[in-house]
């Protein structure tokens, strides 16, 4: 539960939030279960702050800073990560959907089975983040930095991929059927197993790309070069190249 001292702090404003976390640096606040939602958090310290089951739901925290916070299981749903920094951030089993994460800082974050279907990513960075089984289902991903990150059997089903950044990603059995992946760069990519039918990869980045058994059905090819890629027990029917 959380700390009732620290929330009334919170209740007071963004300004004396602030104020208190700089006059008590090391005390790690706790707002585990608390009732945050649609409350007004642009710009607010909550750095390694517990957030675990918190509801949030519409909550503005536009430009905060949530590096090292634990946000597990809470409900997010709709709020505004708009350039919040979220780097080493625990947000497992969190309920993110329809949030706004534009331009938002992930890196290194641990977003397993992380509910983020329909929200917002556009040019967020995810690098060397954890995504094995979240729930990506069209989400607006495009400009986004997945370098290294791991999203095994993650589900991005219909999401929009274009320009993003998937240098050494780790996709195994990820389902990625019907996403738009024009212009992404998906070199050194582990792909086994997944399920890219449909999907649309016109002058994606396929150098070394390891696509060994996975579903290349339907595939739109348009632009891209193969001579370097993996294709080990893939299905390749019905490729289509204009």
């Amino acid at each position: 539960m959380a700390d009732q001292e620290h929330v009334e702090i919170l209740h007071k404003g963004v300004t004396a939030w602030n104020q208190w976390r700089q006059q008590h640096p090391i005390i790690r606040p706790n707002l585990s279960r608390a009732c945050l939602r649609s409350a007004a958090l642009n710009g607010a310290n909550l750095r390694n702050t517990v957030l675990s089951g918190a509801d949030l739901r519409s909550a503005d925290l536009f430009n905060a800073d949530l590096r090292n916070a634990s946000l597990f299981n809470a409900n997010l749903f709709s709020t505004n990560f708009t350039d919040a920094d979220l780097s080493d951030a625990d947000l497992s089993d969190a309920d993110l959907s329809y949030a706004s994460l534009f331009n938002a800082v992930l890196r290194n974050a641990d977003l397993r089975s992380t509910n983020l279907r329909n929200a917002d990513l556009f040019n967020a960075n995810l690098f060397n983040a954890d995504l094995r089984n979240a729930d990506l289902f069209s989400a607006d991903l495009r400009n986004a930095d997945f370098r290294n990150a791991i999203l095994r059997n993650t589900d991005l089903h219909n999401a929009n991929l274009f320009n993003a950044d998937f240098g050494y990603a780790k996709l195994s059995y990820a389902n990625l059927a019907n996403t738009n992946l024009r212009n992404s760069n998906l070199f050194h990519a582990d792909l086994r197993h997944a399920n890219l039918r449909n999907a649309d990869l016109r002058h994606a980045n396929l150098f070394h790309t390891d696509l060994s058994y996975a579903n290349l059905q339907t595939i739109n090819v348009m632009g891209c070069d193969f001579s370097h890629t993996i294709l080990t027990g893939a299905s390749i029917q019905d490729w289509q190249t204009t």
